[in-house]
């Protein structure tokens, strides 16, 4: 069965485990956006990166996402999305539960292994210790504190 990876705001990025058969999309859902009452800087933002995640193969809908997300699963696609932390998101999402009982709620990708102890009192010894997992090397204008 091929997949289909909702995105959502909390998420905009492609999705990790994506296979050759699976489909990500997004829906442009404009109840949504007017019950966050966001600024049009903040729908600004979420345009343009669907612009560029629609270059590398995200499908971008406009209308109810509840209705377009039933209509994909009642295509026969297993539907995926990442667990939100916005309440009017997980109300979306309980909502799409009682609909479609089989959907798969992935936890959010982590920036770094949590399970390492971390006690840094001040953001610099964080970045210390955690920058090279998330650059991949140690950049050289940060390895040193600036007074």
């Amino acid at each position: 069965m091929s997949r289909v990876f909702w995105l959502h705001d909390e998420g905009l990025t492609q999705p990790q485990a994506l296979g050759a058969t699976d489909r990500w999309v997004y829906f442009w859902d404009l109840a949504y956006f007017d019950n966050q009452a966001w600024s049009l800087k903040r729908q600004v933002f979420i345009y343009e990166t669907l612009c560029e995640l629609a270059q590398q193969g995200c499908e971008v809908y406009q209308g109810d996402t509840i209705e377009g997300l039933v209509a994909l699963r009642q295509a026969g696609f297993e539907l995926v999305t990442q667990t939100p932390q916005d309440p009017v998101l997980r109300g979306l999402v309980d909502i799409l539960v009682q609909r479609v009982p089989d959907l798969v709620l992935k936890s959010a990708p982590r920036l770094v292994d949590s399970s390492k102890p971390l006690a840094p009192k001040r953001f610099f010894h964080y970045w210390k210790k955690v920058e090279k997992t998330l650059l991949g090397e140690v950049q050289p204008t940060t390895h040193h504190r600036v007074r």
